[in-house]
Parts: structure tokens; sequence; C-alpha cells
């Protein structure tokens, strides 16, 4: 036997509709195929007189319900038994029933949402026609029945679906689907870890918004909100790692550059904490500039004002020394500051002009109260520097590294001498050789040995 049958399966918004078409077992909606179960399902069977019989002496059997008991492994042993409209049951062999047809009907569908199930129904009802035209006894029972779909595909084809048994606009449907896809994908981007890592692009769910979006402008604003949040997720999250690279000391300067360049494609205005940062490294930056300027603008100035000096420091102008206060009290805050450790590398330049011209300033009370020992300190840590400033500020740290070195050996010299002296109980040439060092360095500690050794002996 062969059936026809037309049926829609549960309502469902996002699986196809199923029809069942020209199926060696008739199936429809909510049917039960087990053999003893009652189908009221309305319908036709073409019926032969004999299962030998021609096609052409067949007849028609009308009926209102019927149970399918065919063999489930043979489908020609069996039989139907069929309701006819007189209410009466009639038991018919599969042999000798050539096809069985459901009568097509638009209120069994209760769903109707995607072109492609409306080109299943077409197709199905295009296979009625065909049967009609292979037995024209069947049109007057099955010709009207096609003709109930002429409206049902009209508004269909008007911009309508069919939803739950309910004709509503299509637009409306799609945006109302579009609301509960967005809902879920929202939960969803925001969950993914690491953020910005979800794969929106092939999501199924976003994908139907974007398809909905030819139709339904608000299902296609969903979508462009959905790219929009994945990727500021996606943004955010880069410019946190980049932060957490950058945070590292160890890395050099050149790397923390382009990173800073990666960090800026992300829009770290998006959020305020990457905001200030950037913010932070400008600014940075923008005092390393500034303080060089001002470093090479004070070595011009500094560097020939000690052209006339030998091994001496000699005046410096008020307004020269007023330059160099202020940039040494910039970059001791530049230095104290949180600024990033690529950015204050930056700053060698200005540092190694401070570092020679406040020693020059710090150094020249020293000369004058001969503490050279302070004095060597001083010149052997503004010496690296020195080419930084000019060639006379070379010249001069070499000139009193030399001068300066030897008052340091003669003092070292006498005072180790006198150590020894006062050790053998040499009092009196102690003091001398002491006092010999004391003139060359007047260093606070051989001052206190002298008066220790000049104070009289205690009394028994």
């Amino acid at each position: 036997a062969e059936s026809t049958s037309l049926s829609a399966m549960h309502p469902s918004n996002f699986l196809p509709l199923v029809l069942a078409v020209a199926l060696p077992v008739v199936t429809t909606f909510a049917q039960n195929k087990d053999g003893n179960t009652v189908q009221e399902i309305p319908g036709i069977a073409i019926v032969k007189p004999q299962s030998w019989s021609k096609e052409s002496d067949a007849m028609i059997l009308e009926f209102t319900a019927y149970v399918d008991r065919r063999a489930s492994a043979n489908a020609a042993a069996g039989y139907y038994e069929f309701q006819t409209t007189s209410g009466q049951k009639r038991q018919v062999d599969s042999s000798k029933v050539i096809k069985v047809i459901l009568y097509p009907d638009p209120t069994r569908i209760p769903t109707l949402v995607e072109k492609q199930d409306r080109d299943r129904i077409e197709a199905t009802l295009d296979e009625i026609a065909e049967v009609i035209k292979r037995f024209p006894a069947t049109k007057t029972y099955l010709a009207p029945k096609l003709q109930n779909f002429v409206e049902f595909f009209a508004k269909f084809d008007g911009g309508e679906v069919k939803v739950d048994g309910v004709w509503i606009p299509r637009r409306s449907h799609l945006e109302k689907q579009a609301v509960s896809l967005v809902e879920i994908l929202k939960v969803e981007i925001e969950r993914a870890s690491p953020p910005g890592s979800f794969d929106l692009a092939n999501d199924a769910k976003f994908l139907a918004l974007r398809k909905m979006g030819s139709e339904a402008p608000k299902a296609k604003a969903f979508a462009d909100q959905m790219m929009a949040l994945d990727s500021k997720l996606a943004r955010g999250e880069a410019r946190r790692q980049i932060r957490a690279r950058i945070a590292d000391p160890a890395l050099p300067y050149a790397e923390a550059a382009s990173l800073i360049a990666q960090f800026e494609a992300q829009q770290p205005a998006e959020d305020p904490e990457s905001a200030v940062f950037l913010e932070s490294w400008k600014s940075g930056l923008k005092q390393v500039a500034e303080m060089k300027v001002a470093s090479e603008e004070l070595a011009t100035d500094f560097d020939p004002q000690l052209a006339p000096t030998k091994d001496a420091i000699g005046d410096i102008k008020a307004e020269t020394i007023a330059s160099a206060t202020d940039l040494n009290s910039k970059i001791t805050a530049f230095r104290s500051s949180t600024l990033l450790p690529q950015i204050k590398s930056q700053n060698q330049s200005a540092e190694s002009v401070d570092i020679v011209v406040s020693g020059f300033l710090a150094m020249k009370p020293l000369i004058a109260g001969k503490q050279f020992l302070e004095v060597k300190e001083l010149l052997d840590g503004m010496a690296p520097h020195a080419s930084a400033v000019g060639p006379q500020s070379e010249r001069l740290i070499g000139e009193l590294q030399k001068s300066t070195a030897v008052r340091v050996e003669i003092f070292i010299k006498s005072r180790d001498e006198a150590k020894s002296l006062a050790e053998a109980s040499k009092k009196d040439e102690a003091i001398a050789k002491y006092q010999e060092a004391f003139e060359v360095i007047p260093d606070p500690t051989v001052a206190r040995i002298i008066e220790e050794l000049k104070a009289p002996a205690p009394t028994p």
C-alpha cells in the first residue's frame, strides 16, 4: 500500500517542520503506530477489488479514522481497519490498498516559520495533485483540500508566520525570537573565560540573529550589539594582558613601547583604569622629554663656566645654580614617582647632567673645607657621566681626581704612620704626624684622636 500524509511536528521556533510524504507507513502529527490506536484523521484509500485487480478497477473509500494493522516486517501483509463516513468499520487487506491519502489540512500545521518548510508543504500538495492525475476519481475528494491551502500560502507569502496556531507578522515573530536569543547570547558571552574567548562567529544563535537581521532591523541591531560586547570584552582582556607584561620591571623599554602601541589600539578609554594607565605612560614620557631639554640647556650653560679653572671650581652664575636646583628637584620627584621602570630608564641623560652639575655645586664648599675624602667620593660618582655635560666638565673632573688622589694618599700615609707611632707609645711624634694628616684633610676623627693623645694621663 502507498500512503500520503501532511503533518507538522510539535511547535518549535528553531526546528524545521516535518512532513510525512509518500511513506510506506502512514504517519501524522501526534500519531501512534502500534497497530491498535485509532488514528482519527480523515482521508481516502484507493482500494482494488482483489489484490490482483488492475488499478483502473480501484474504488475510492473515504474514511474518518483508521487503524494500521500491517505487519511491521512486511507492509504487504496485514490489513487496514477504516471507519467509514457512515460510521461502519471495514477491514481491507493491505495487498488491496494502492494508496492511503490523509486529507491535507492547514489547521493541522500549528507552526510555519521557514520558507523551506513552506516548500515542503507545497511539494506534498504537488504529490497529491499527481495522485489526482493518476486517479481522476480522487479529484472530488482531494481538490477542495488543496484549495484550502491558497489562503494559507497567501498569508505566509504576504509576510506572516504561524506560531502555535496563530498567524502573526513575520517581523514581529523574528524580533521576539531575537530578544530570546540575545538574552542567552549575552550571558554566554559574559561568562566566557577568558573574556572575549566566546566563539561568536560560529555560534548558531548568533548566526540565526544575523539571518533574522535581513528582515528584522531589531535582530540586526542585537547582532551588532553582541559583536560589540564580545569585541569589548576581548579588548579588555587584551589590555589586561598587556599591562601584566609591562608590569615586569625586567622588560626592556623598546618592548614596553611596542606593547603600549598595541594597548592604544585596544581602545583604553573604555575603562577608567586603562585610560589612567595610558595617560601615566604618556605623562612620564613628556616629563622625560622636558627634563632632557632642560638638562641640555643646563649643560650648555654650565660647562663653559668651568673653562678658567684648573683644579678648583670657580664662581657659577646664580641663574645657572637656580636652573640646576630646579632640574634636581624634578628628577628627585621623578625617581620617587610610581611611574613604570621602563619610563624611568629613559631619563638617564638628564640624570647624568644632574649628577655632574649638582656634584660640582656640592663639591665647591667641600674643597674649600679640604674635605677631600668626600670630594673623592663625589668625583668617582661624577666621572662616568661627565661627557653628558661637556669637555670642560670632563677635563676638570679628571684634574680634580688627580689632585684629590694625591691629598688623600698623603693624608692616609700620615694617618697610618701616626697610628703606628701611637701604638709604639711615641705620643709626641704621633701627635705631630696626626697634625700633618689633619693639615691635609681636617678629618673629625683625626681631630678627636689628637685631643685624646694630648689629654693628661689619668692619675693612678
